[in-house]
């Protein structure tokens, strides 16, 4: 699948893996930005419910906690992509090792990165990727967010002034 079907999926983007240590499969969809939130408010509403105090003492344990809402939200059933793979966040928390959770956040984070690349770190050959796609049907552009339509007209941009400036026109 090429980066511009990826960025157009969003959400519908899934990618099956083997579970850490059993070799299982395990399904993971790239989360919305409103479920994003939901894992960091749901993170944030358990430690005000054990009445713990997000410091610096306790920062670890608050991304820990983060990192398990986040994955529950991630993980599908491979039979089912629209089953959760565990019943809630406390059954995942209590199912995963660190290492697990570890290799499983890892290969989201992949996942997302591969999927929807974040602006400021993709290269020039991606966003000639993207320009390539886009010249051959421009009603591409209607899918991609704003955020990464202003990037693509930026660097057509700053590629148009080298261009003019390598071959010495100014004009």
């Amino acid at each position: 699948m090429s980066l511009i079907e990826k960025l157009k999926a969003g959400t519908r983007n899934v990618k099956t893996i083997k579970f850490p240590g059993i070799e299982d499969d395990i399904v993971l969809q790239i989360l919305s930005n409103a479920d994003t939130q939901d894992a960091v408010f749901a993170a944030e509403r358990r430690f005000k419910g054990e009445e713990m105090p997000i410091s610096s003492s306790t920062l670890d344990a608050y991304e820990d906690e983060r990192t398990t809402q986040i994955l529950f939200r991630a993980l599908r059933d491979p039979d089912n992509h629209k089953k959760p793979f565990s019943a809630s966040a406390d059954e995942l928390r209590k199912l995963l090792t660190k290492e697990q959770k570890d290799y499983l956040a890892a290969e989201y984070t992949a996942f997302e990165d591969e999927c929807s690349p974040r602006l400021d770190n993709m290269t020039d050959e991606k966003f000639d990727e993207i320009w390539e796609e886009v010249k051959k049907k421009p009603a591409v552009l209607n899918f991609l967010s704003s955020g990464t339509q202003k990037r693509l007209l930026l660097f057509l941009a700053s590629r148009q002034l080298n261009s003019q400036t390598l071959s010495g026109s100014t004009s």
